[in-house]
This record gives structure tokens, sequence and C-alpha cells, in this order.
């Protein structure tokens, strides 16, 4: 078994949607057996959760959360300049890099760790993993779970000044060099890669999001009438739901079936002006963002799991929410991109549909045939054959990291 130090920015007991898949897939790795530890930071960002709890407790004493004096401004700017020149990039977060270095070395020379995993959702926690590599020849995986920096499609694409720009693309390719093995969750996320890097195909490993096993069971039903959907995260503004409220609206204007839809997350103003313009407040509502454990057993309780997903070409993402919802063993319903790998996922392994984001039509009879299903309590019938769960299960994903160690 191996010794393994992770190093992330997001992680547990700071909830959120990157934070909770690298706890499951530490949880997966100290359940099969290695020896972990992990760096990480408090998260200051938009978190569900702040203490430790359940199913994260057995993680508390294996995490170094790097903390450090805000100092005055003099002592931050000697240490911003300090690392910047040590990792080569003026990035942020450079001032917890030091110190997560600091950290790691300590711990590499101890004898202790056999290997580092580098994990997103930030570049910075790569640019350890680039120092270690360089300096201590330590084996080293780096995880991308969406585009580097410059790179993303339309519309989640920001203007960059050109410098910045030009930096990021040299340390993502300079990372992608010296990295042992780089994984990705889906062959569409690596495709994106190589499109802009040189990437060595024997260095690549698909590794989709986890799905932990033999965790606590999540029974819930749903109230008997009407169809209840729920969308598990935030409704950003880049997941435009104008199609999906559009056709709420149709259905719920005609049909005595209504459905329901319950959005855990903020949702965007966008999306807040379009229910009340729409009149639609009777049947979609945001609800408030919960601990895991407790989203897990809410999202039990209904009869359809929602993926909403931004109006791309390509749908080059994989949902982290689509394991938690594959646990649940609920149909999923993904309005997603026509070409994508969550619409690849559900054709080939089922557990539920995809409806085409960019018509509301087609949005509509999906809407509506589950509607049928649930009027003929037939819903089960999409998820009896799924073999989604094996595709996902913590069994396979790790023996898929494993193959890299």
């Amino acid at each position: 078994m191996a010794k393994v130090l992770v190093i992330a920015t997001g992680f547990p007991p700071f909830e959120f949607s990157e934070n909770i898949t690298n706890g499951k897939l530490v949880t997966a790795l100290i359940g099969n057996g290695h020896e972990v530890n992990i760096i990480s930071k408090i998260d200051e960002g938009q978190t569900y959760n702040l203490e430790w709890c359940e199913p994260w407790l057995q993680l508390e004493p294996l995490t170094f959360t790097i903390t450090y004096p805000v100092g005055g401004s003099w002592q931050r700017s000697y240490e911003i300049i300090r690392n910047t020149i040590r990792f080569g990039y003026p990035l942020e977060g450079i001032r917890w890099a030091g110190f997560a270095y600091k950290k790691a070395k300590e711990l590499i020379q101890e004898g202790n760790i056999d290997l580092i995993l580098t994990r997103s959702p930030s570049d910075i926690a790569h640019l350890v993993g680039l120092r270690l590599k360089k300096k201590l020849k330590v084996k080293w995986i780096a995880n991308w779970n969406d585009p580097s920096t410059g790179t993303w499609p339309d519309p989640y694409e920001r203007y960059l000044p050109t410098w910045k720009k030009i930096i990021s693309k040299k340390y993502t390719q300079e990372i992608l060099k010296f990295a042992d093995t780089t994984t990705f969750p889906s062959q569409m996320l690596a495709a994106n890669f190589q499109a802009h890097f040189k990437i060595e195909e024997s260095r690549i490993a698909i590794i989709p999001h986890i799905m932990l096993e033999n965790q606590i069971s999540y029974d819930g039903a749903a109230p008997t009438i009407g169809l209840h959907l729920v969308h598990s995260g935030n409704m950003s503004i880049e997941r435009d739901p104008t199609n999906l409220f559009m056709a709420l609206k149709r259905i719920n204007d005609q049909s005595h079936d209504k459905i329901y839809l319950d959005i855990m997350g903020v949702i965007s103003k966008q999306a807040s002006d379009l229910l009340e313009d729409l009149n639609l407040k009777a049947y979609i509502r945001a609800i408030e963002p919960m601990p895991y454990y407790k989203a897990m057993r809410k999202m039990a309780e209904y009869d359809v799991l929602l993926i909403l997903e931004a109006k791309l070409i390509k749908g080059i993402f994989l949902p982290s929410k689509i394991s938690d919802y594959a646990q649940l063993n609920k149909p999923i319903l993904a309005i997603s991109p026509q070409t994508g790998e969550v619409k690849r996922l559900l054709e080939k392994y089922g557990g539920g549909f995809t409806s085409d984001n960019s018509k509301v039509e087609d949005i509509e009879d999906k809407l509506l045939f589950l509607n049928k299903m649930k009027a003929e309590n037939r819903l089960d019938e999409i998820v009896i054959n799924s073999s989604l769960k094996e595709y996902l299960g913590e069994n396979r994903v790790v023996k898929l990291l494993e193959s890299s160690f």
C-alpha cells in the first residue's frame, strides 16, 4: 500500500463541490488500505459547512490545514515576492504555496511519502507539486477537473489580460511536462487540454469522479402528488435556466400533474428575475445549501435528480454531482449539450436521460415523460438496470488511480 500526500486548496471540513470530491477520493484511498496525509487551506470562498463532521471526521487528524499570520504590508509583500521568485509565477495564493511546500518537504524527507497527488480547484497546488518534483524527484500525479486558466470555453471564459494568459499557458505546460501522470475526469476534458498543450498520451489517465460505496443508506420518498425534481448546487449565470423554466411553465400552465423544482444552492439574479417574470415561484424555489450528509438525505426525498449544464458546443465537464446522484439510485435528468460526457455516460450506462439544453420542446418532452412515469409508479424502471454506479464506484476508480502509483 502506498503512502500518499494529497495537496489541495479545497478540502473538508469546508464543503463545496471540489472539496467534497477531494474528500471522497481520500476516504476511498484510506478505505482501500493506503496511508494518506493532506495539505490544504482554510476555504475563504462559499462553502456549505465549516466544521468537521461525518463523513470526514476520520480525515481531521490526517489534514494539515496551512495557516499563517496575515502580517503587515511589508511582510506580505516580502513573502509574495520571495515565493513568486521561488515558484516562478505570480499566482494568487503564492504565500500559501510557500508554507505548503515547506510542510510537504518536511513530510517527504521524513520518509513518509511515496507519491504526491495535487488536486484542483486551484492551479496553485500544482505549482507546489512542480517545485517538489524538481527539488525532491518525488513521484507526482496532477489532477485537473476543469480547463486550465485561459482555456475555458464560452460562456465560462472571462476576460484575462494577455500577460496572464501567457503566464498561465507557460506554467500549465510546465506542470504537464513534469507530472508523471495527469488525470482528467473525462476524455473530452483531456482532449481540451491536448488542443492547447503538448501532453504525452502515455501520461494521461481518465479517472471519473468517485462514488463512495458502503456508506449510510439514503432512503426517501417524494410526495405522491406531482413530479418533484432537485438540482444540487448553485445555478450560476453560465447555466442559463431559461429553456428549463420555459418548459416548466408550459407544462404547469396546461397540466393538472404539476412539476416542482427545488434548487439546493444559490441562484443567479438572472434566474431569480426569470422566476418572477414567468410567475413560477409556486413551482420553483431555492433552498438553503446544507452539509454533505444532510444534503444527500434531502435529495433522496425527490423523484428525479437534475443536472443543468451550460450551453456549450461540447460538454467537456463531468459535474461532480453525478457521482452523488448515482449513489442515490434515483433517475437523473441531464439538460446538457448533445455532445458531451454526461450524455455519453447516461446513454452508455443508463440511470437517466439527457435533454438538449438548447431546445425548450425537448426539455418539455422529457419532463412530460418522467411525469407520466411517476403517475404510473414506474420511475424505478429507469435505474433498475443502470451500471453507472459500477463505472463511478470507488473500487473501480481507486484501481484506476492505483495504476498510476
